[in-house]
């Protein structure tokens, strides 16, 4: 799965998501794909913490699997991005997902604590993140504290 372009489609809803790796593409390549889609792109931080930990679920009334990231990997991408996420700069800082990156943390570490498998996946995923990346996740929980 390439990390530039991730495409959702969910049969019989129609909604399609289309992510780019702010890493890892360039503002023409941004510009190009928005153009070919009629769409505003969404530049998301530390997109590889969240593609390279997927889930495949069923979902009642939907005939193919869907593949979503692990909730570990969501809750990890949380922490890091709410302190260092693309919005969390310049014009873009908005406090209100601040809290919403918060509360969507804070419930899905509720269910990582009552999960003795989500708490090992989450261990592994710590365990294997750069030392960098483990200091922003522990700034992001020291700020969700604050």
């Amino acid at each position: 799965m390439a990390y530039d372009k991730i495409d959702y489609e969910l049969p019989g809803i129609g909604v399609v998501e289309v992510f780019i790796d702010q890493e890892k593409s360039s503002e023409g390549y941004r510009q190009a794909l928005k153009n070919q889609l009629s769409i505003r792109l969404a530049v998301l931080s530390y997109l590889h913490l969240l593609v390279d930990h997927p889930v495949s679920v069923r979902v009642h009334g939907v005939h193919k699997n869907i593949t979503l990231p692990s909730m570990p990997a969501f809750f990890v991408h949380r922490l890091v991005t709410t302190k260092f996420g693309e919005y969390r700069r310049g014009p873009y800082r908005d406090a209100g997902r601040f809290r919403k990156d918060f509360k969507q943390a804070a419930l899905v570490a509720k269910r990582i604590l009552t999960d003795k498998e989500l708490k090992k996946q989450l261990s592994k995923l710590t365990l294997k993140l750069p030392d960098d990346l483990r200091q922003k996740m522990a700034e992001g929980a020291e700020m969700a504290g604050d």
